[in-house]
């Protein structure tokens, strides 16, 4: 009986504080507790549901109430503490030791305890509150030992599958370790072999421009002194006209012949001297050797002077020539492809950077019912016109340049492309620029137009060639060619892959275009195989065929571009010559 009154007094006094408290203060107390979640406290609003949650926590029952006292005094809420007071010494000193009982289901006891909440909770609690739905975790209070004992066993059986998977990982670091070492020391053995492999080309081509300076040099030493012989001798004969003239007599008719056909003689050798002057004073020399500053795959054993080609039309092939540190600018020169002997116009395109890498496009770009040729140099873009008489091109009419100024300060252009669609005509471009993975797109006015990002999935773009939404693009060092599809959002995704043709072994792609409907590519082999192919593949990247190849001899031998008119291409060397083949 005591007990029961007991327990009416405590919701009693419980009812009396709840009537002197805020809402304010129920939250500056649910503050207070840190067994109460955030999220909890933020849903008290009442005394009653504080209390609830606080009995749950076992900071709270009807035997043990300093706790709120403490935070009541605390917050100073002096008036709802002395009723808390007033019922700890009037009823704890004869508290019966029995179970607590839930504030609010007041006919039950605490039984329970829910690990999900973490509150004890009566048998009503579990029904109403934590049905299944919620799926709580409730025990006996009677037996927490023997679920303690249990979660204990389990605790351990899951640290030592811990402790294996920490020891796993900790051999799979070992291994990656000693993985990403073994990778590390192969490239270094690859990049000293390609470094050996390259110091071997150039010490090569120095002894081949050195052998060819020296017998230019003993030709020339041969022509000095045979100019250096005649001077003499016209020396001599005017000694000799010397003393003649002034020993002949003035009374004589035959010594008026005489000095008369002397001072004939005279006029000759006079003649001879200006036309050995003349020949002195020619100081032009053809061993001028030219650096051509390209970070290709060629670029360091090349030395031709020779750009690439663009087909105008069907008989005549424009090939461009670096000639900057001779006269200053790139030369056009437009000529048969089928006899590069007959040439049919040239002209000098003059340019202020001298040291950058020149780069053309082989595929011409056309609108507005007129053929343009694309080249760059350093951060500028060259359009040329040329002039169409109705029958052939047979001069530059025009020539317009536009500055890319966002490329970073020591870059370059390294590659650019006219867009060549399955359709309608297009006045629009693309660049790749060093030390970056974006494809740059422009118009022919040098209006920006978008950015394509391939770091993901090409690290460094040598070149690249497209169709509408389609480019094939190559990556320095890598050879495949990836082909991506950029969908209507901008985002890029893999769509093929143009590999070296079958049974080809190290082919790197050296010029890639897309003549319409097909692609084109020239793989070229460094090693010691020197052979060289044009490959022919299908829009989305399967192989048709091998439509030319060769080998290289020597360096005027290397294939440098590729271009084509309909179904015929051309492939132009180092050495002027070009090699035709049908697709």
């Amino acid at each position: 009986m005591a007990s029961s009154t007991q327990c009416t007094q405590f919701k009693l006094m419980l009812i009396r504080v709840a009537e002197l408290l805020t809402e304010a203060n129920v939250k500056d107390l649910a503050f207070l507790c840190n067994d109460i979640k955030p999220a909890r406290a933020a849903t008290l609003t009442n005394a009653r549901d504080l209390f609830a949650e606080l009995q749950g926590h076992g900071l709270l029952n009807d035997r043990d109430v300093h706790v709120l006292i403490n935070w009541l005094e605390e917050l100073r809420l002096n008036e709802a503490s002395k009723h808390v007071k007033e019922y700890r010494e009037k009823y704890l000193d004869c508290t019966p030791q029995e179970c607590d009982r839930c504030i609010e289901h007041e006919d039950h006891r605490l039984k329970y305890f829910c690990l999900s909440c973490d509150r004890q909770v009566c048998a009503e609690c579990i029904i109403k509150l934590h049905d299944r739905s919620t799926r709580c975790d409730v025990v006996e209070i009677a037996g927490v030992p023997n679920r303690i004992c249990a979660l204990r066993e389990e605790g351990k059986t899951q640290l030592q599958v811990l402790k294996g998977n920490c020891e796993t990982t900790k051999n799979l670091w070992t291994d990656k370790k000693e993985f990403l070492f073994k990778c590390r020391e192969k490239v270094r053995k690859e990049i000293q072999s390609d470094y050996l492999a390259t110091q071997e080309k150039l010490d090569k081509h120095k002894r081949s421009l050195m052998k060819n300076l020296d017998e230019k040099e003993l030709s020339d030493l041969k022509t000095l002194m045979s100019e250096r012989e005649k001077i003499e001798r016209l020396s001599n004969n005017l000694e000799s006209l010397t003393i003649d003239v002034n020993a002949s007599s003035i009374n004589s008719l035959n010594e008026l012949r005489r000095i008369n056909a002397v001072l004939k003689q005279i006029q000759k050798i006079k003649d001879k001297i200006e036309e050995q002057e003349m020949k002195v004073n020619q100081k032009t020399v053809d061993f001028s050797y030219r650096k051509i500053a390209n970070d290709g795959l060629f670029g360091l054993t090349v030395s031709c002077s020779l750009v690439g080609g663009v087909e105008l039309q069907k008989k005549q092939l424009l090939h461009l020539y670096d000639e900057r540190q001779l006269n200053g600018g790139v030369r056009l020169i437009c000529i048969d492809p089928k006899d590069p002997t007959n040439e049919y116009w040239r002209h000098l395109v003059p340019t202020g950077d001298k040291i950058s890498p020149i780069v053309m496009s082989c595929i011409n770009l056309y609108y507005h019912n007129i053929q343009h040729v694309l080249f760059a140099t350093g951060k500028t873009v060259y359009i040329i016109h040329p002039h169409w008489t109705g029958f052939i091109h047979d001069s530059v009419e025009t020539i317009s340049s536009f500055l890319i100024d966002k490329i970073d300060e020591g870059s370059w252009i390294t590659s650019i492309a006219a867009h060549h669609p399955t359709n309608d005509q297009y006045d629009e471009l693309l660049i790749t620029v060093s030390y970056s993975t974006l494809i740059r797109e422009y118009r022919v006015t040098g209006e920006p137009l978008r950015q394509i990002e391939t770091k993901d999935r090409i690290p460094s773009v040598r070149f690249v060639a497209y169709v509408n939404d389609l480019f094939a693009v190559s990556g320095l060092g890598c050879k495949d060619v990836i082909l991506l599809k950029v969908n209507d959002g901008g985002a890029l995704k893999q769509s093929g892959i143009l590999k070296p043709p079958p049974s080809s072994t190290n082919l790197f792609p050296a010029c890639l275009i897309w003549p319409g409907y097909t692609w084109l590519i020239l793989f070229v082999d460094t090693t010691q195989d020197n052979i060289w192919k044009v490959a022919h593949y299908q829009k989305t990247g399967e192989f048709i065929k091998v439509c030319a190849e060769g080998t290289i001899c020597c360096d005027t031998d290397i294939p440098v571009s590729i271009t084509r008119w309909e179904n015929e291409g051309f492939v132009s060397f180092a050495d002027d010559s070009v090699k035709n083949f049908t697709y």
